[in-house]
């Protein structure tokens, strides 16, 4: 084992004269694609650890690493393989040797060193999206997750120009999961037509740029967002709560989410930045902030939102109501079918308690057996006042009742008078 070019300060263990044997390196060696390869060597009677010692061009050690001779250190009774996520240097020359160690007799002779050799960086990351023409001024950036990159470098330009418009630095960590990563730049976009490129950094240096994609901004105000939770809904809670609130992202920057009482006193009022409360999702990612307001119990809210980018203020959103509750539902009122007339698959209708957040729905023949029922959530039937549901029944003609009962977290309210129809 020649070291002595190296001017580094490190411990060579001695061997003692007895087992275990010297492993012998297996992989690897010659001329190999990657850099940071599996390191194979044969395991040994009688080791239970392994010292894996690589350098570079003949310089100090890179690797220094116990393993030991069980399974998950990716040892078997016959090889040894491990993967250590380290970067070698490209196009550079690198010797392995590996040396076995137990408790009772120490160390084992080094193996013999194998040399093998690296080539250059992998091409640069592909740039993903945005792509085409898009409507928003501060879009997210996806692209290819490179597995040896510790943090990417994204180059933003005018197309055409070679002075760029923003370069921003994001960390694999934070930015990439599941093969694929992405990150928002911390600046909006005039309108215009751009191209973007994706450098991986290593350990070691920058690697290869990816190739570029283009994109054209053609960003107008932003529309209004589409609220998603809590849209006539309610919140069954034993004590003051603070909800998160959702919406559609609609291409806005800032979002100013207001909330108010059912008797329109203002509790909260605040801008969030898009980059800060939007989800990381494909498509049009949802935003969700909890605001810093408690909410008293059993009273009615709405809240409302407005986006805005750098084009200008879009429309407020419809409103949205929900509810908080501490008590069981009350009694349902049930409106429709009624009476005779009624057809073979009827919509039931009932007017909501607005505490009930599910309903439990069933069908009976007046005096009789049971006929259909089912377990319904309010938030997909029902608006602020009413409720409808269609069973799908097909029911012969006869005499037939419907009733209703409400559940919510606090537990299972009243059933509502029954009402009867005739088909």
């Amino acid at each position: 084992m020649d070291l002595t070019a190296a001017a580094v300060a490190f411990t060579i263990h001695v061997a003692a004269a007895f087992t275990p044997a010297a492993p012998t390196v297996l992989a690897p060696s010659g001329s190999i694609a990657t850099l940071a390869p599996t390191y194979k060597w044969t395991a040994v009677a009688g080791a239970t650890d392994y010292y894996l010692w690589v350098t570079t061009d003949g310089r100090g050690p890179v690797i220094q690493r116990w393993y030991q001779n069980i399974a998950p250190d990716g040892c078997d009774s016959s090889m040894c393989s491990v993967t250590p996520q380290i970067v070698l240097r490209p196009n550079s020359s690198h010797t392995v040797w590996v040396q076995a160690w137990n408790p009772e007799d120490g160390y084992s002779e080094w193996s013999q060193g194998v040399q093998f050799s690296t080539g250059p960086y992998p091409p640069g990351p592909t740039a993903y999206t945005p792509s085409g023409v898009i409507s928003t001024p501060q879009p997210p950036f996806n692209w290819q997750l490179d597995p040896l990159a510790y943090a990417y470098e994204i180059w933003v330009g005018r197309t055409g120009e070679t002075t760029p418009v923003v370069r921003e630095a994001f960390d694999t960590a934070t930015y990439c999961l599941n093969g694929g990563c992405r990150a928002w730049l911390s600046v909006e976009l005039p309108d215009g037509a751009y191209t973007f490129w994706v450098l991986p950094i290593y350990s070691l240096g920058s690697g290869n740029w990816g190739s570029p994609k283009t994109f054209t901004v053609a960003a107008p105000v932003p529309a209004a967002p589409q609220l998603i939770h809590f849209v006539n809904d309610m919140i069954a809670v034993t004590t003051p709560t603070s909800p998160s609130y959702s919406w559609s992202s609609a291409a806005g920057t800032w979002f100013y989410l207001w909330i108010e009482s059912e008797d329109r006193v203002v509790l909260h009022t605040k801008w969030y930045r898009a980059t800060d409360v939007c989800l990381l999702a494909i498509g049009s990612p949802p935003c969700i902030v909890q605001a810093a307001v408690e909410l008293p119990l059993d009273k009615s809210y709405r809240w409302w939102v407005q986006a805005w980018n750098s084009r200008g203020y879009g429309p407020w959103s419809a409103p949205a109501m929900f509810h908080v509750t501490s008590h069981v539902p009350g009694a349902a009122t049930p409106l429709a079918p009624s009476g005779p007339g009624a057809d073979a698959n009827p919509v039931f209708t009932w007017r909501r308690e607005l505490s009930s957040r599910y309903y439990r729905l069933s069908v009976n023949r007046v005096g009789g057996a049971l006929v259909a029922t089912d377990f319904l959530t309010a938030l997909w039937i029902c608006d602020w006042t009413t409720c409808s549901y269609r069973l799908g029944l097909n029911l012969p003609p006869g005499s037939y009742e419907f009733r209703l009962v409400g559940v919510n977290e606090p537990g299972v309210g009243p059933w509502s008078q029954p009402m009867e129809f005739q088909r």
